[in-house]
């Protein structure tokens, strides 16, 4: 606007504060709302691949366990009353 008015997308003032126009307001909450979103989802992400790894971990323990079960009992004699 060349004759010095300002456009009515421009920051406005009144009385000492400042307003933004809606937006520049909508904008930002747009962006702060897909990077909760982004965290959020990086999270269940790593949730999952933690979950996953301790899944594995449980297999391979009770996987240990039972070869280990198995090695004591062909090793021990059976006593049969």
């Amino acid at each position: 606007m060349a004759d010095g008015a300002e456009s009515p997308v421009s920051t406005l003032s009144h009385g000492g504060h400042t307003f933004k126009p809606l937006v520049e307001i909508y904008e930002q909450h747009v962006t702060k709302e897909r990077n909760v979103e982004a965290v959020r989802g990086a999270k269940d992400e790593r949730v999952r691949e933690i979950r996953n790894a301790v899944e594995m971990m449980i297999a391979r323990l009770d996987n240990q366990l039972k070869n280990k079960l198995i090695t004591l009992m062909g090793s021990t004699p059976v006593h049969m009353s």
